[in-house]
């Protein structure tokens, strides 16, 4: 009902479809394919209509330096959704997500500088809510869950994978009403 409720209102022109930003850090991908095997509505019918994604690097057609122009060239207006635990041994170097100006850029990297400015922070499975297995003994890459990188509030969708409609129903009530009551 909410996603429903959501595309109408952005369909009417009464909100603007926002900006997503997904990144696939340290984990098994899982929660994008569970999202693409959602259903009742499909992923695809729902979340385009919901949403301009920005970068998501299993979806987009940008590769290489032009999908990193896009990634840090977003302005403070987008939503982050975040998959798999950030390794943050040696400043991240055991998860290079691309390469930007002849730079390697880390997962560490990337949650640092796109965490801080977006509009909102989602923690989409396990890996990203807690750390989950990426952050299993003996842990060689010290992989930790997003929110122990950020300053600000990060919605936390554990499960592994995510649920699809969990994950669609939070999207299209930050769309609708803002930030959702959250526990602890």
């Amino acid at each position: 009902v909410l996603v429903q409720k959501a595309i109408e209102k952005i369909e009417q022109g009464t909100i603007q479809k926002p900006n997503l930003v997904w990144l696939e850090l340290t984990g098994c991908s899982g929660n994008i394919i569970s999202m693409l095997d959602g259903a009742n509505p499909s992923f695809q019918e729902s979340f385009f209509k919901m949403v301009n994604l920005v970068y998501e690097n299993s979806l987009m057609a940008s590769e290489g330096e032009a999908a990193m122009n896009k990634l840090f060239h977003l302005d403070n207006d987008y939503i982050l959704a975040v998959e798999g635990a950030v390794s943050t041994k040696d400043h991240g170097i055991y998860h290079i997500i691309g390469n930007w100006h002849g730079k390697p850029v880390t997962a560490y990297d990337a949650i640092k500088a796109l965490g801080e400015k977006a509009s909102y922070v989602i923690a989409v499975g396990t890996c990203a809510s807690d750390g989950g297995i990426s952050a299993a003994r003996p842990n060689p890459a010290t992989c930790v869950g997003i929110q122990q990188l950020l300053n600000k509030k990060v919605i936390k969708m554990p499960g592994c994978p995510c649920n699809p409609e969990w994950f669609m129903g939070t999207l299209a009530y930050i769309i609708l009403c803002g930030e959702p009551e959250l526990d602890n």
